[in-house]
């Protein structure tokens, strides 16, 4: 029986990356992250998923709604299209996605 891969994008509460410059403003990401402002990805988790139809074209649009951290106490709740939203390697409760949001926390301390 062939074992089927869910789609961790759609899945509530699980780890999900967008660049920067989706998430924030694009004066907003230079101010934070520099030269790096159109590169940088931020790390959130998933609150919701909205699939909605046009009834003029039939085409369906997948929003994911979901909550990024910045660092510092700064989270930002963002509606983004999916094919902006990447999943994080190791999906749910990936370890790598954890340490990478710890350590920008930490940096963001100092």
């Amino acid at each position: 029986m062939p074992t089927v891969d869910i789609d961790q994008r759609r899945v509530v509460g699980a780890r999900v990356k967008a660049k920067a410059v989706h998430v924030t403003s694009e004066s907003e990401a230079a101010r934070r992250y520099g030269q790096l402002s159109k590169t940088k990805m931020v790390f959130g988790t998933v609150l919701s998923v909205d699939t909605a139809v046009n009834p003029t074209t039939n085409r369906s649009s997948t929003t994911v709604v979901a909550e990024y951290d910045f660092g510092g106490g700064v989270t930002k709740k963002k509606f983004l299209n999916i094919r902006s939203v990447h999943a994080c390697a190791g999906g749910r409760k990936s370890a790598a996605c954890a340490r990478r949001i710890t350590k920008r926390a930490h940096w963001n301390q100092q």
